[in-house]
């Protein structure tokens, strides 16, 4: 007996037991459960950012802004680069 109780060692590890095995099944669900996909229209959104790069144009080196764009719907990309 420890600190009072007394039951079997046996009936402590099975509940052990079971207490993690439903504690891994609701790790597992739980971003199952978060998930929510997105939709779009044609046309209704796109993601945009800017970077820099350097490039040899003729010899010379170049520094580009290059603009990138994706469209949500499509999930098509495209990107434009512009001398500075």
């Amino acid at each position: 007996m420890v600190l009072g109780y007394t039951g079997s060692y046996d009936r402590v590890a099975a509940f052990s037991r079971q207490w993690r095995q439903e504690q891994q099944e609701a790790a597992r669900t739980a971003g199952k459960q978060a998930y929510v996909p997105q939709q779009f229209a044609p046309g209704e959104a796109f993601q945009f950012d800017w970077s820099e790069d350097w490039v040899r144009i003729n010899g010379i080196s170049t520094k580009l802004q290059i603009a990138h764009f994706k469209l949500s719907y499509s999930r098509a990309f495209f990107m434009k680069a512009y001398l500075t």
